[in-house]
């Protein structure tokens, strides 16, 4: 690290992490909502989870750029604005520390279709044209920082 690195690349969910079967229960409810208390934790999982690298990587000095995929777009794409404020403004954003002086970027992502758990429902507003796009932009803006292209342009 102390020579530099060329870049990091964040990956969240807003919330929405699967771990075992057992803790199904926790996270969707008998009609397939998704429990709010449950994102909500794992939300805060999220942000606790940045004092692990924005301490080593989080400046200028270190790092050339931060790009922050956000996963599982096909469930929360109906959410989008709030999810958005989370990472670019909100509590997400201000866990990130000196990170922020990498003029993070903030993208949607989804690699496949999949109810949360096999039961909590998708979005519906998120489609197969939606995640081509998201694929896109994701590899252009990984060729952006990698010096093939604009990064913020």
């Amino acid at each position: 690290m102390s020579r530099g690195i060329s870049g990091i690349i964040n990956v969240a969910s807003y919330g929405y992490h699967e771990y075992t079967i057992k803790e199904k229960a926790e996270a969707v409810n008998a009609n397939g909502s998704v429990k709010e208390a449950f994102l909500k934790k794992h939300r805060q999982i999220e942000i606790d989870m940045l004092a692990e690298w924005t301490t080593l990587l989080g400046g200028r000095d270190t790092a050339g750029w931060l790009i922050n995929v956000i996963t599982k777009a096909d469930l929360w794409w109906d959410r989008q604005d709030e999810v958005f404020q989370h990472y670019k403004e909100g509590p997400c954003y201000e866990a990130l520390g000196d990170a922020k002086s990498l003029e993070p970027i903030f993208l949607e992502y989804c690699s496949v279709f999949h109810k949360f758990y096999g039961e909590g429902s998708i979005s519906g507003r998120f489609d197969e044209s939606d995640r081509a796009r998201a694929r896109g932009n994701l590899l252009s803006t990984l060729l952006a920082a990698i010096g093939k292209g604009d990064l913020h342009g």
